[in-house]
C-alpha cells in the first residue's frame, strides 16, 4: 500500500495507548506497548486483494473502544487487583470482538511474573443469557486477587457485591462517519474519501451492512453501497404534528422541541439545553401514542416504541430486561430518534409491591432511562392513563422533565377532528354535532365517523349529516334542555364560588352531553385559608343548584372524583395528615373517614355544613351573575381563561363575609382537577 494517513486523531486512540502505559508501570519498558493493536488498528490489505471483512469489523470495534475510552476521560484501562472494569457492547458479535481486542492488548503488554487481569465475556446470548454464570466467573476472579474486565450487554444488572467493585464502565461508542472514512481510506488507498454520511447514519449500520461495504471492490462501489443503505424509505401516510387536533399544550411543546432539535443538528444549541423528555398523561383514546408518532414524523427521525407488555412476553426477568435494553440500544444508535414507552404505569411503583421481579424490572427501567437521557439526540416520551401510579423515581425531573396532560379535545379540536374525518360536509352542518361531542375522546370521535360512513354505505349514498347524527346518538345522546341548564348552573356555581373565595383562577370550563367540568391549577402547597377556599369551590355547584332550583341534585356526589368526595378528602387530610386541623397527630391514608374517631368526623361534617351555608349565601347575593355565567356557558359550551376572566372580573367579592386570603392565581399548575 502507498502511504496514507493513519487517522491517529480519532478520539481515544493515542490517549488510550498513553493511558494504558501509565496504568501499568511494571510494563513501562515496552516502548511499543499495544503497537500492533492501537498504532495501526486497520487491516493490512494485500495489493490487489480483497479486504478481510472480519479484520475490518474488528478494526471498527477497536475504534469504538478507543472513542469510548476518550469520552470517559481516558482513565486507566487495566484494573488493579480486586477491581472490576465493565465494557458494555450491544450484541454478542461486538462483545466477542471486544474480548479478542482486550486480550490482545493485555497479552502484548504482559511481562513475566505479573498476573494478567481476567477478561470475562457475558455467558450466553438472547434468551440463553446466563447472568448467574457470568457473575460467578467475575466473583471467582476477584477472589483470586485479579483485576477483571467484564464485557457485558448494556444495562445488565450486577449484584450489589459486584457493583461495589466497579471502578470504570465504558459503553462502546456508536460507529461514526469519521471511523468509516478512516477505514475506507486505508482499505482502498484513498487519502480522503468523500462520504455523504452523518454520524446517525453510520451508527445505524449493522454488521451485515458493514460487511457489504468493506467487501466492495473499490471506493466507488463502497460509496454506492453506503448510499443505498443510508437512504431512508419515504413512508406513506406519515403522521405529523399538523395532524394533531385538540391538544394545544402538547402540540406546542412538541413543536418547540422540533425547533430545538433542528438547532441542535445545526450545531447552534447544546443538547443539555434541550427539554427532551415528556410524560404524557390522561384518559385513554386522546392521542398519546399518536403524539409520539407525530413528533417523529415532524422531526423526520425514527420512532422506537416499546411497552411493558412488549418486553414481558419474552419470558423471565433477564429476557424482559434484555428486550428493554435492545429497544434502548436501537434508539441510542439511531440518533436523533424518539424513544416511546406506552402504558409506563404497568411498571408498578416499587413502594406498591414487594415482588422482587417487579422491583428488579423497575430498577432496570431506571437504568435504561438514565442511559437514554445521557445520549445526545434521543428524545424520550412515555404515556400513562394513571400518572399517580408511576414510580416517583421514574417520573421525576431528569428522567421526565415535563408532564403534559392529554385530555379530551377542546371544542376547536372536536371541530377539527370532524372536519378532517368528513371533509365533504360543510362546517355549518358540523357545528351542532361539535357541541354534542364535546368531552368525548379523539378515538371515540374517529370511531363515530367510521360508523357514520358505514351507515352511509349501507344506504348506498354519500355521507350526510343525518348519518353522523345517528351515530352520535349512540355515543353521546343529546341531553334534554332542563338537564343541560342544571349542569350549566352547577358549573357556574363552581366558577363563581372559586372567584369569590379566592381559589386559583379557572383555566377552562366545558359543558358537554355527559356533564360539565371546570379545570383550575392545583396549589403548590396548602394553608388553612386555601383549604377553606377550595372546599367552598367544590361545594359551589351544589350551592348554585339550591339557589336557582331551590333543591339540589345528585350531581355533587358519586365516586372519588366527585365534589363531595374531594371536599371531604381535603378536610380529612387537613385534620389527619397535614397538621392544619385541631390535632398534630398524623394518620395513615389507610385510615378512611369511616374509621376516624367520632369527634374528628363531627368536625369535618360541621366544617362542610358551614362551608355550604356560606357558599349558598354568597351565590344567592349574586344570583344575576350566576345566571349570566350559566347562560354564557350554555351558549358557547366552552369558556377559556380569557372568557372566564371577562365574566368574573365584573363580580367583586364581599370581603366582610368571604375569604380575603386569596390563592395566587399565577401559581404553577401541577394538576387540573375538575368539578361537576
Amino acid at each position: 500500500m502507498s502511504e496514507t494517513p493513519k487517522h491517529h486523531n480519532l478520539p481515544g486512540l493515542d490517549d488510550a495507548i498513553a493511558q494504558l502505559r501509565r496504568a501499568a508501570p511494571a510494563r513501562a519498558d515496552i516502548d511499543d506497548l499495544y503497537g500492533d493493536v492501537f498504532d495501526d488498528p486497520l487491516p493490512e490489505i494485500p495489493d490487489g486483494g480483497p479486504v478481510e471483512v472480519a479484520s475490518a469489523l474488528s478494526a471498527v470495534t477497536t475504534l469504538q473502544l478507543g472513542a469510548a475510552h476518550a469520552s470517559a476521560g481516558s482513565p486507566g484501562m487495566i484494573p488493579p487487583p480486586g477491581v472490576l472494569h465493565v465494557i458494555e457492547a450491544p450484541d454478542a458479535a461486538a462483545r466477542e470482538r471486544v474480548e479478542k481486542i482486550v486480550n490482545a492488548m493485555i497479552d502484548a503488554g504482559a511481562t513475566a511474573g505479573v498476573q494478567k487481569p481476567r477478561v470475562v465475556e457475558q455467558a450466553g446470548t438472547g434468551k440463553g443469557v446466563d447472568a448467574e454464570m457470568t457473575h460467578t466467573k467475575i466473583e471467582r476472579a476477584l477472589l483470586r486477587g485479579l483485576g477483571v474486565i467484564a464485557i457485558l450487554q448494556p444495562g445488565m444488572p450486577l449484584p450489589d457485591k459486584l457493583r461495589r467493585r466497579v471502578a470504570l464502565t465504558l459503553p462502546l461508542r456508536p460507529i461514526s462517519a469519521a471511523m468509516l472514512r478512516a477505514l475506507l481510506s486505508e482499505i482502498h488507498d484513498v487519502t480522503a474519501p468523500a462520504l455523504d454520511l452523518s454520524d446517525a447514519d453510520a451508527a445505524g449500520l449493522s454488521d451485515l451492512d458493514l460487511a457489504a461495504i468493506f467487501a466492495a471492490p473499490d471506493i466507488d462501489a463502497a460509496q454506492a453501497e453506503l448510499a443505498r443503505l443510508t437512504t431512508p424509505d419515504t413512508p406513506t401516510g406519515q403522521v405529523t404534528l399538523e395532524d394533531v387536533h385538540g391538544q394545544p399544550v402538547a402540540r406546542q411543546a412538541l413543536e418547540d422541541l422540533c425547533a430545538d432539535l433542528a438547532d441542535w443538528r445545526a450545531g447552534a444549541l447544546d443538547w443539555a439545553q434541550v427539554t427532551r423528555s415528556f410524560l404524557l398523561y390522561g384518559p385513554p383514546g386522546n392521542g398519546k401514542t399518536m403524539l409520539s408518532e407525530a413528533l417523529a414524523g415532524s422531526a423526520g427521525v425514527p420512532l422506537i416504541a416499546t411497552s411493558y407488555a412488549d418486553n414481558q412476553r419474552r419470558g423471565h426477568q433477564g429476557d424482559m430486561l434484555k428486550g428493554l435494553t435492545e429497544a434502548v440500544t436501537r434508539a441510542c444508535t439511531q440518533v436523533p430518534s424518539v424513544f416511546f414507552i406506552d402504558e409506563i404505569d404497568a411498571f408498578h411503583a416499587r413502594g406498591q409491591s414487594h415482588n422482587g421481579y417487579m422491583i428488579g424490572i423497575v430498577t432496570g427501567l431506571l437504568t435504561q432511562l438514565d442511559r437514554l437521557m445521557k445520549t445526545e439526540g434521543v428524545i424520550v416520551l412515555a404515556a400513562t392513563n394513571h400518572p399517580d401510579t408511576v414510580d416517583p423515581a421514574i417520573r421525576r425531573a431528569g428522567r421526565f422533565d415535563r408532564h403534559i396532560p392529554v385530555a379530551p379535545p377542546d371544542r376547536d379540536g372536536v371541530q377539527a377532528l370532524l372536519a378532517g374525518a368528513s371533509p365533504d360536509l360543510p362546517a355549518q352542518d358540523l357545528a351542532g354535532l361539535t357541541d354534542q361531542l364535546l368531552g368525548q375522546s379523539g378515538a371515540e370521535i374517529t370511531a363515530l365517523v367510521r360508523a357514520a360512513r358505514t351507515r352511509a354505505r349501507r344506504r348506498g349514498a354519500a355521507l350526510a349529516p343525518g348519518d353522523l347524527d345517528a351515530a352520535a346518538a349512540d355515543l353521546a345522546p343529546a341531553p334534554d334542555p332542563d338537564t343541560l341548564r342544571r349542569v350549566a348552573v352547577h358549573e357556574a356555581g363552581h366558577l363563581l364560588a372559586g372567584h369569590l373565595f379566592g381559589a386559583p383562577a379557572a383555566q377552562r370550563a366545558t359543558l358537554r352531553a355527559s356533564g360539565g367540568a371546570v379545570e383550575r391549577p392545583k396549589p403548590d402547597f396548602l394553608t388553612r385559608a386555601r383549604i377553606d377556599a377550595l372546599v367552598r369551590t367544590f361545594l359551589g355547584g351544589r350551592a348554585a343548584e339550591a339557589v336557582v332550583f331551590e333543591e339540589v341534585s345528585s350531581g355533587a356526589g358519586g365516586g372519588a372524583e366527585s365534589d363531595l368526595a374531594m371536599a371531604t378528602q381535603l378536610l380529612t387530610d387537613a385534620e389527619m395528615r397535614l397538621g392544619l386541623g385541631d390535632t398534630l397527630t398524623w394518620h395513615s391514608p389507610d385510615i378512611t373517614t369511616r374509621l376516624l374517631a367520632q369527634q374528628s368526623r363531627k368536625r369535618i361534617e360541621d366544617t362542610l355544613r358551614t362551608a355550604e351555608a356560606e357558599t349558598r349565601a354568597a351565590l344567592s347575593r349574586r344570583r344575576a351573575a350566576l345566571e349570566r355565567i350559566a347562560e354564557a356557558l350554555t351558549d358557547t359550551r366552552e369558556l377559556h381563561a380569557e372568557d372566564l376572566a371577562d365574566l368574573l372580573d365584573q363580580v367583586t367579592p364581599d370581603r366582610t363575609t368571604e375569604s380575603a386570603d386569596c390563592v395566587d392565581a399565577n401559581e404553577r399548575t401541577t394538576q387540573a382537577p375538575s368539578g361537576t
